[in-house]
C-alpha cells in the first residue's frame, strides 16, 4: 500500500504541475534508514524533459513542500535524456533489463500498450478511483 500512496503522490504532484500546486519492489526505489525522520523514499524519474522544465520545478517545488511534513521524506533521482527518442530507447532497455525507472513520462505507443499488458505499469487513473480521491484533482488535470 505504501508503494500505491507514493505513486499517487507523485502522480499527483505530476498532475498538480499541470493545474498549478495547491507495482512493489527494490527497482522501483528503495527505502534507507529505519524508519525515523531522516529515512528517505528515493525513486527514479527518467525524463526527456530539462532539468529547468516548468513541470519539473512544479514537481520539485510540491515534492519540497511535502517533504516538509512527511513522516518518510521523498527524493526523485531525475535522470535527464536530451531527447524524446532517446529517452524511449534507453526506457526499453531498462524495461527489458527489469530496471525501470520508478516513475517516467512518455508519449503513448504501441510498445508501452505491450509493458501495459504486463502488469509492469500502475494505471494511475485506476488508482485514483481505487482509494476514492479523486475528488482532490482538479478534472481537466486528470484527463492530461
Amino acid at each position: 500500500m505504501k508503494r500505491k500512496m507514493l505513486s499517487v503522490l507523485l502522480a499527483g504532484l505530476m498532475i498538480c504541475s499541470f493545474g498549478g500546486c495547491g507495482g512493489s519492489g527494490e527497482d522501483e526505489g528503495s527505502k534507507k534508514g529505519n524508519g525515523s525522520k531522516e529515512d528517505v523514499e528515493v525513486v527514479t524519474w527518467n525524463t526527456a524533459r530539462a532539468d529547468d522544465h516548468a513541470i519539473i520545478k512544479a514537481v520539485t517545488a510540491c515534492l519540497d513542500a511535502y517533504n516538509e511534513t512527511a513522516e518518510t521524506p521523498i527524493e526523485i533521482k531525475f535522470e535527464y535524456i536530451p531527447d524524446r527518442p532517446t529517452q524511449e530507447e534507453k526506457l526499453k532497455t531498462e524495461i527489458a533489463a527489469g530496471d525501470m525507472p520508478t516513475f517516467f513520462d512518455c508519449d503513448p505507443n504501441p510498445y508501452l500498450n505491450q509493458v501495459a499488458k504486463t502488469g509492469q505499469l500502475v494505471n494511475i487513473g485506476e488508482l485514483i478511483d481505487e482509494m476514492g480521491i479523486r475528488d482532490n484533482f482538479i478534472p481537466f488535470t486528470l484527463e492530461y
